[in-house]
């Protein structure tokens, strides 16, 4: 389940304060590339409840790694998910806005989707063909 946030930030703001404080997080950091090799484990074997359980624990290590990471409307939005059936959940970019990608339990996607704004869950397909932009809306000069 994706949800958009309702803020935006500057992609290169977040990531010169975690640039920052890189040297101080050398073991989060190292943690998160372990994960890695374990999250295509885990998908390639098709253990997706633990996929989404190493979602859970790979954020609360991303959001520790800078004080604009998060803010409290991501929090709240992860923590709602979090406690209506999402296994897990990842900021999308850089932080400090955006987008959240939900892992959730078979069966508890609908839940899940009725505990937001319809206005705020974004349709989301699995594609083997990338990034495709479906909308944009351009300010016309």
């Amino acid at each position: 389940v994706l949800v958009y946030t309702g803020t935006t930030r500057r992609a290169t703001d977040v990531a010169s304060k975690k640039v920052e404080s890189m040297s101080e997080k050398f073991r989060e950091y190292t943690k998160l590339y372990e994960m890695v090799s374990y999250a295509q484990t885990l998908l390639l074997g098709d253990k997706l409840d633990d996929f989404g359980k190493l979602m859970h624990e790979a954020w609360e290590i991303k959001r520790s790694l800078s004080d604009v990471m998060s803010n409290s409307t991501i929090d709240d939005i992860y923590n709602l998910g979090i406690n209506n059936g999402a296994l897990g959940g990842k900021l999308l970019g850089a932080g400090g806005g955006g987008f959240v990608l939900f892992m959730c339990k078979e069966g508890m996607r609908e839940k899940l989707i009725s505990k937001f704004d319809k206005n705020s869950v974004v349709p989301l397909k699995i594609s083997f063909t990338g990034t495709q932009v479906v909308y944009n809306e351009r300010e016309l000069i």
